[in-house]
């Protein structure tokens, strides 16, 4: 299989366990989750070396390297395509069920159907034809005619095609629908035009054709780029076929195919702004570290419509590191930063808001029982140290006078062994301390008994019957 260096990758399952290997260990590391750590700064590029690692291995933040974070060692650049986009979409929902093995087994079915289809109809090209290409035909082209069959085969056989609920309406917060998930998994729903271009740019490559990832505004695509020629050599079938020089661009996501020259992608699908002229870094045939960033872009995309900041600001840092010189991702990383300080201020704002207001009940300028200041916090304090008698003291004499408090007594002014109707009742109704007794007022002047004394009458009053 070629990789995306024109190299042929090995792919072996003992490799894809080494893969699998560091992305255990990587799950394992202690890393920063500070979002400090992953706010706009700027990139030395000098930092970055190519070959063994692309990340720093020790940083000074001790944040995982780049290849920890992406789970492949070197960044995956000498691996397919599809690799680099399982990888950078890890941990996103809807890609948990996504199984690399599957995905290669797939590819190389419909790789064995684009070469039988393509040696099928070989008797249709005719090199020596007068008919130049347009942008709807392949025309006298060879590479033309390779690639315009490729898509053929992948979108009337192999159910590659486009998400219908995604045409008019993108969605990051569905990354199947945004990576290779939504065509490669058995159960995906289709793809878009950030992850369909990837599926084409992978099977031209696995026919060993010179297929390189193109972005413009709001849109990807694929081209053809090869001003030297290529040999192509396959076994099932046996082909040995030498392809002249070419260049050109396919447009395959969507209903159809064609070949639209450099200037249609500057106008459509969005028009180009002055930033984009100066320092959009569009149309340019992606190498493998440029297609991994901006499939690290999309994965912030995805997590910062998902309400995952912080995973967006990792993705967004790490995809800096691999383009440090590119001047959207400088913009956009910085905007991000920009707006998840601002959230992170209003979020304190309405903390401290909410804090005041809890503490002062609602009521602006008055103590309350969950006030905070010192004033009065104090007797809150205090009322609890240890020996000190309060309402919910259990100590001996605490409870003995709660028990002697809820004896039953009689009126109030009467002797403890008095005898009379009103005493009686008030030691057999239940009492709460510190309500006033019921009954016959003690102070009432026609109420005595013989030998009773109410305290602050001097002089005897006549007795009632029955009492």
């Amino acid at each position: 299989m070629l990789g995306a260096l024109g190299k042929r990758s090995d792919l072996s399952p003992k490799n894809l366990r080494k893969s699998t290997k560091i992305s255990e260990i990587f799950a394992q590391r202690k890393m920063a989750n500070s979002a400090q750590n992953f706010l706009a700064k700027p990139v030395d590029a000098v930092k970055i070396r190519d070959g063994r690692s692309l990340g720093i291995r020790i940083m000074d933040t001790g944040l995982a390297s780049l290849d920890e974070f992406i789970g492949l060692k070197s960044a995956g650049l000498d691996a397919d395509i599809l690799v680099r986009n399982y990888f950078a979409a890890r941990g996103l929902p809807g890609t948990e069920k996504s199984n690399l093995p599957t995905w290669f087994a797939k590819q190389s079915e419909w790789g064995g159907k684009c070469k039988f289809q393509i040696c099928r109809h070989m008797y249709r090209f005719d090199a020596q034809a007068n008919q130049e290409p347009t942008p709807y035909s392949y025309g006298n082209s060879l590479a033309r005619f390779f690639c315009w069959h490729m898509l053929q085969v992948l979108q009337l056989h192999c159910g590659v095609k486009y998400h219908p609920d995604r045409k008019f309406n993108p969605d990051f917060c569905q990354p199947p629908d945004i990576f290779a998930h939504g065509i490669m998994d058995d159960d995906g729903q289709g793809g878009t035009c950030a992850s369909m271009p990837v599926v084409y740019v992978s099977m031209g490559r696995y026919l060993g054709l010179p297929v390189y990832l193109v972005e413009t505004r709001g849109h990807a695509f694929f081209r053809y780029d090869d001003p030297k020629g290529t040999t192509i050599r396959w076994t099932n079938p046996d082909l040995v076929l030498w392809i002249p020089p070419d260049r050109f661009n396919i447009e395959g996501a969507g209903e159809g195919i064609a070949f639209l020259p450099d200037s249609h992608y500057m106008v459509k699908p969005e028009l180009w702004t002055r930033f984009d002229y100066e320092h959009g870094d569009y149309l340019g045939s992606m190498t493998a570290k440029e297609e991994l960033a901006g499939f690290l872009i999309e994965r912030g995309e995805c997590f910062w419509d998902l309400g995952n900041k912080i995973e967006a600001l990792r993705a967004y840092h790490y995809a800096r590191q691999l383009a440090p010189n590119n001047e959207r991702y400088k913009w956009l990383h910085a905007k991000r930063s920009r707006e998840y300080q601002q959230f992170e201020a209003a979020d304190r704002a309405i903390e401290e808001q909410v804090r005041m207001a809890y503490e002062q009940q609602f009521i602006p300028g008055e103590h309350s029982l969950h006030c905070k200041c010192a004033k009065c916090q104090a007797p809150k304090v205090q009322r609890w140290q240890p020996n000190a008698h309060n309402p919910h003291c259990q100590c001996a004499d605490c409870r003995n006078a709660k028990e002697l408090a809820m004896e039953p007594t009689g009126m109030a002014g009467h002797p403890t062994t008095c005898q009379c109707s009103g005493c009686l009742m008030q030691r057999q109704a239940p009492r709460i301390p510190g309500q006033p007794a019921f009954g016959i007022a003690n102070q009432s002047h026609n109420h005595t008994i013989p030998g009773h004394a109410i305290p602050g009458l001097h002089q005897p009053i006549p007795g009632l019957p029955g009492f």
